[in-house]
């Protein structure tokens, strides 16, 4: 029998996923903004070495609404 491998989080679609976005909002922004989503990233990568699921889903989704909020005002 072949043993299940788990994947880290970090590698998980959907954070990854998050992660790609906030890398491309990142490289988008300028000043105060650019430096806040760098943060918010570094503060996720954290999360998710803590391989903690419950902490990880809860912060992905308050940072999924950031960049909602910040992708939005950039096209009002």
């Amino acid at each position: 029998m072949l043993a299940k491998l788990k994947v880290h989080p970090r590698d998980d679609s959907v954070n990854a996923a998050v992660m790609a976005r906030a890398k491309r909002c990142y490289e988008s922004l300028l000043g105060d903004e650019r430096q806040f989503i760098g943060q918010v990233m570094l503060s996720f990568e954290a999360v998710l070495n803590r391989q903690d699921q419950r902490e990880i889903d809860e912060f992905r989704e308050n940072f999924i609404a950031q960049l909602d909020q910040i992708e939005g005002e950039r096209y009002l």
